[in-house]
């Protein structure tokens, strides 16, 4: 199906390939290779911790009751970037506590920061860091006031307890909560070009933002990673009241929507989804359709502000 300029340039670079447009991001993304799978969550970095250092299976998942957190007033690291470069930038910070640590290696893994590289063909008013923090709380988001994007620790810690629960071993709970953090990292540098850029979107600002992870995921050859942040939304709310009021759709309609994005892209190549039973028929049949709507609007939205070299 046709791709925007745009989100062609974003898939191209996301799936680190060897095409010209590498040429036209910043040095830094890596080069055309097959990326290891995440690293396993090392129980050796916490040994001095008040956890005990057996399976991490057997150490406490955080409150349900905690999804979303409130977002909390952190402070953000500068970036090395002036202000006149007007780009995301990745600006790593090391876990403090020591029951944290052993999610540093997810954040040194180098996807999230060759992410955020790619992103850089987005010309914004100012430089806005992208960096990990503790927060107290699972959380992510875009602080508007301070032009920065937040990567809690506390929520890989919740994304490898719920994909521990749902069944995955040690390694594909790793390897998901990568997936699942990849998804939010790039919904919410959706928000962040959004304000940064005062854009207009019609409709829910967070199914928007949601839209454009899965389609620049799911364009640049990542479903996996997307159907993974889609799957992510249904664990954190599991055990949760749902909150109507909320900007956020419910961890149910988010998980249909983005699978919606990943068979409507390639409904052939995404059959599975339907006959597992993971994307009803009656909405699989509409999806090619939302797929190309929402890639269309993205399209609209991003083409005036990408770099001219």
């Amino acid at each position: 199906m046709p791709v925007s300029r745009a989100v062609a340039l974003v898939s191209c670079a996301l799936s680190l390939s060897a095409c010209d447009v590498v040429q036209r991001i910043a040095s830094r993304v890596a080069e055309a290779r097959e990326e290891p799978a995440a690293p396993a969550v090392d129980e050796s970095k916490v040994a001095s911790a008040a956890i005990p250092a057996a399976a991490v299976a057997s150490t406490p998942a955080p409150a349900a009751a905690a999804v979303p957190g409130p977002t909390p007033d952190v402070e953000l690291p500068a970036p090395t970037q002036p202000a006149s470069a007007g780009t995301f930038e990745w600006v790593y910070s090391p876990a403090k506590k020591d029951a944290l640590k052993r999610y540093e290696p997810l954040f040194q893994h180098g996807r999230l920061a060759s992410v955020v590289e790619v992103m850089k063909m987005l010309e914004l008013p100012r430089t806005v860091p992208v960096v990990p923090l503790e927060c107290g709380t699972p959380n992510a988001f875009y602080a508007s006031k301070k032009h920065g994007v937040v990567i809690c620790y506390e929520l890989a810690d919740l994304f490898y307890h719920r994909f521990l629960e749902a069944g995955a071993d040690d390694q594909s709970a790793a390897n998901s909560t990568l997936n699942a953090l990849t998804f939010v990292m790039l919904h919410e540098m959706g928000h962040a070009a959004i304000g940064e850029l005062e854009l207009g979107v019609t409709g829910g600002e967070e199914d928007s933002v949601d839209d454009l992870a899965a389609v620049l995921l799911v364009d640049s050859g990542h479903a996996e990673w997307a159907f993974d942040g889609a799957r992510s939304m249904t664990l954190l709310s599991k055990g949760t009241r749902a909150a109507y009021f909320d900007e956020h759709s419910m961890g149910e309609q988010r998980f249909y929507n983005i699978t919606c994005i990943v068979f409507g892209s390639d409904p052939m190549k995404y059959l599975a989804l339907v006959e597992r039973g993971l994307l009803p028929n009656q909405r699989a049949a509409r999806c090619p359709k939302e797929y190309e709507q929402k890639d269309k609007a993205w399209q609209g939205l991003l083409a005036a502000h990408m770099r001219k070299k």
